[in-house]
């Protein structure tokens, strides 16, 4: 148990990888998208978070709404062909196809920055007096707003960890972890 778990009124142990549904996408530079298919039963007191949401649901008297007459393995499956139908270009396959694979290669264009602005500057200028990037700003100059310089640099934030009132309230610390820190919007 984590120190922060001894605190918590009520802990849900969630299911592992193993246990449960799902459709993910590779770390790292490849972009695959991945079917983990549930190869063994929820061990211990172990629930997938579509179970007891579902029985959340029930005990609220919306279970019908909620899960729309699917189970888990059904709305991964209902996700994946809604991708397919939003994602017509990406020629992915369909349910069937994919659990035999079991992965796809997801062929991305690369994320260019400003790309419109850069490659046709005429018909995609910047929100700027000058169309383009502004590194210094004029406007902002004839402000005289110290908080707003007209050259970027760091403005320290009132209240934080150098304002003068941190020797006497320090600023709490927040920790967030994220389990899944790449997912497509796409199939979420």
């Amino acid at each position: 148990m984590t120190p922060s778990a001894k605190y918590a009124d009520l802990l849900l142990p969630e299911t592992s990888f193993m246990e449960r549904w799902n459709i993910g996408e590779t770390w790292g530079t490849a972009s695959y998208l991945i079917l983990s298919e549930k190869l063994i039963e929820p061990e211990f007191e172990r629930r997938s978070d579509y179970d007891w949401l579902r029985e959340v649901a029930a005990k609220l008297g919306i279970e019908n709404e909620f899960s729309q007459g699917r189970d888990e393995k059904a709305w991964i499956e209902h996700i994946w062909e809604q991708t397919r139908l939003a994602m017509p270009d990406e020629n992915l396959p369909d349910f069937a196809t994919l659990q035999k694979t079991r992965q796809h290669l997801f062929k991305s264009a690369p994320f260019i920055a400003f790309e419109d602005n850069i490659r046709d500057p005429e018909n995609h200028p910047f929100p700027t007096p000058s169309g383009k990037i502004e590194i210094f700003s004029k406007r902002l100059y004839d402000m005289q707003h110290p908080e707003i310089p007209a050259l970027s640099h760091y403005v320290p934030a009132h209240e934080g960890p150098e304002d003068a009132l941190a020797k006497d309230f320090p600023p709490p610390v927040n920790y967030v972890e994220r389990k899944k820190p790449r997912q497509l919007n796409a199939i979420r």
